[in-house]
């Protein structure tokens, strides 16, 4: 007999797996959409995702390869278009060339705020020249 599952938030015990790709809220980001859907319990009549422990291991891994693919092309997008060294996006960025390259790399996952800046910067053009840390804002 397969175990039942109830949903923890309406108590239906109307659940199957559904393929996701999130929103899913993770540490310091407010929503995470994966790159490949993931399968999950889900209410079907709430719509409330049920996490097993098995199911939040692989939620965590699929959000941090999703990060990772996503940072690495927009490093490489916004160094292409740029015409920039990886240097001069870091201080850009507000980080260490080395920091960057460990980003790039995938060996690092990029905080909430760095990987804001670095959409930015990839979906507005003018927001690279605009945050070159050589502009004295004060003056």
């Amino acid at each position: 007999m397969s175990k039942k599952y109830r949903c923890g938030n309406c108590g239906a015990f109307d659940v199957a797996s559904v393929e996701t790709t999130g929103p899913f809220p993770w540490k310091d980001y407010p929503a995470v959409y994966l790159v490949k859907p993931i399968s999950l319990l889900t209410c079907k009549k709430c719509g409330e995702n049920i996490l097993r422990h098995a199911d939040v291991d692989n939620l965590d891994r699929a959000i941090e390869q999703s990060l990772i693919q996503l940072t690495e092309t927009l490093i490489t997008e916004i160094l292409q278009r740029e015409g920039c060294t990886q240097e001069e996006l870091a201080s850009r960025l507000g980080i260490t060339p080395q920091h960057l390259s460990n980003l790039k790399g995938g060996a690092k996952i990029a905080g909430f705020q760095t990987f804001n800046f670095m959409k930015t910067f990839y979906l507005d053009k003018g927001a690279f020249e605009k945050a070159d840390p050589e502009i004295n804002v004060g003056k």
